[in-house]
């Protein structure tokens, strides 16, 4: 197959300068040798479409292998890519460019195990509240939320839901009991509603005052 060196050439050279591993490059001559030119011929348009692409293996523990950022960047420029770039970002329904650029990549990600669901109970009540961050406690608490769960609702542009659930479920106690006067009477309860009376969160004004009795001055 006419190119097929080359282009074996050029996936190995760029593996082992990403990776400084001999291990990896002899992955890639092994997978390579075991494709006929029809298959190698598939697996190049695969990586030119994006549907696949070629991995590096890194071991846990010692090995040979040593991927760092640096180096990675220092390989991008000379592969003429760019890993900055501005994304498109959506506020008040109106699409605009982020005036800063942002790393991108591929990136392998595990699905968290924390997920709202598995949090998930039946209180007996709302009547215990820790003083400190205005939240229900014990037997009150029926859910709760890790912060790569709150990332993941960032993500997916849920900020009413954030609202809800951090701030009027979370510790705004004047929000809060709005909130739950208006459930009980009415069985529905509106954010335009509970903001007026917002009175703050509980646990950023407990933190403030951590810090003020550490002298340390605070934005909070």
């Amino acid at each position: 197959m006419a190119g097929r060196k080359d282009a074996e050439a050029y996936a190995l050279k760029y593996v082992k300068e990403i990776t400084k591993s001999e291990n990896n490059i002899n992955l890639c001559k092994d997978l390579f040798k075991r494709l006929n030119d029809k298959e190698f011929k598939e697996l190049m348009y695969k990586f030119l479409n994006g549907e696949d692409v070629l991995p590096v293996i890194v071991p846990t523990g010692k090995s040979d292998v040593n991927i760092t950022l640096e180096n990675n960047i220092k390989v991008s420029k000379d592969l003429g890519i760019n890993f900055y770039q501005r994304i498109e970002v959506k506020k008040d329904g109106v699409k605009r460019m982020s005036d800063n650029t942002f790393f991108i990549s591929h990136m392998m990600v595990r699905r968290t195990k924390q997920t709202a669901a598995k949090g998930i109970a039946v209180a007996k009540n709302s009547t215990k509240i820790n003083p400190v961050t205005g939240q229900v406690k014990d037997v009150s608490a029926a859910n709760k939320m890790s912060f790569p769960e709150t990332q993941i609702w960032v993500g997916m542009g849920a900020n009413k839901t954030l609202q809800e659930l951090l701030k009027d479920r979370g510790g705004d106690l004047g929000s809060n009991k709005v909130m739950v006067g208006s459930l009980i009477k009415t069985g529905q309860a509106s954010q335009v509603l509970t903001e007026q009376y917002s009175t703050g969160v509980e646990s950023t004004k407990s933190l403030k005052a951590y810090l003020n009795a550490m002298h340390i001055k605070s934005t909070l």
